[in-house]
């Protein structure tokens, strides 16, 4: 049985077709196909997958029409230690699964659709420090030397690293970028140190991190974990991408240039990847009281 890490902090069993439960078996594999129809990446299908088995695993007594929409919110309530942003995730895919189902017609019914929202959790921004960054750079091999710079430096996330391609770098009115496909099939263009844009083109043609076992890239999880070893604890490749937004922010004060560079949607979600300078949050609180003197009272 392989391992993967799907965002929730704990590494998950990914199960084969046929470890799953006979009657979960023919539902899932006809979701999962679905996605893929749908041009969905291999690695959020992965993730899609993980969620829907653990699902699958937990109730592997129950048909997966048989459940009601207290069934799945009790299901979920069995699982307190999931961070605010995977129960979400997990919901996402719950709520896909059945009503991919109901459209099909494999359930005469969606017993997801009306589970409870689940709240935004409370995010500290956790941007990495410059010299724990150094100090990984000076013990990395250059490859994941390279990992490294694509995430502190241009802000990319593990699965964008791991499908960079030769092809990416690109050359606009005399300033180096390159053109990252992110999560929900948005593009965006990253501009890139020179250096960096050089030693990419320098390479053999293709991906920068070729699979040494199939005719592709490495897969998310892989790049994450060559990046993991390198970093103390706590640190992750994600507080790379932290320390990516904190620092484009202090440069402008932009938060919807800050957006577009690391590839949300929404100026909400990049609100959590930056930590204000401690300077900026000084000044402001500073600039907002009254500096008039109050009389006192008579």
């Amino acid at each position: 049985m392989r391992e993967h890490s799907d965002g929730s902090g704990v590494v998950a069993p990914v199960m084969g077709s046929y470890l799953l439960p006979e009657h979960w078996r023919a539902p899932i594999t006809g979701w999962l196909r679905w996605l893929k129809s749908d041009g969905r990446p291999k690695d959020s299908v992965a993730v899609r997958r993980t969620q829907i088995t653990r699902l699958a695993r937990d109730r592997a007594d129950r048909a997966p029409w048989s459940l009601t929409t207290q069934d799945l919110a009790e299901w979920l309530a069995d699982h307190p230690s999931w961070t605010p942003s995977y129960r979400r995730a997990v919901r996402a895919a719950v709520r896909g699964f059945y009503a991919w189902a109901r459209a099909v017609g494999l359930a005469d019914h969606d017993p997801a659709s009306l589970l409870p929202r689940s709240r935004p959790g409370h995010y500290q921004p956790r941007p990495i420090p410059d010299d724990i960054v150094e100090r990984a750079m000076s013990i990395a091999s250059p490859r994941v030397q390279l990992m490294l710079e694509l995430a502190r430096d241009c802000g990319l996330r593990r699965a964008e690293i791991a499908a960079v391609h030769t092809r990416d770098v690109e050359r606009h009115h005399g300033i180096d970028f390159l053109r990252v496909n992110g999560k929900g099939r948005r593009e965006r263009l990253v501009p890139i140190s020179q250096s960096l844009a050089e030693r990419i083109r320098e390479r053999p043609t293709g991906w920068l991190f070729p699979s040494p076992h199939r005719a592709s890239h490495l897969c998310t999880d892989r790049v994450g974990k060559l990046i993991t070893a390198v970093l103390p604890r706590p640190w992750t490749p994600h507080s790379l991408r932290h320390g990516y937004a904190t620092a484009a922010y202090a440069v402008e004060n932009d938060l919807v240039a800050v957006r577009d560079l690391l590839g949300h949607s929404s100026v909400s979600t990049t609100q959590i990847y930056v930590l204000a300078p401690t300077g900026a949050v000084l000044r402001a609180g500073s600039g907002a009281r009254l500096h008039s003197p109050r009389g006192t009272a008579a």
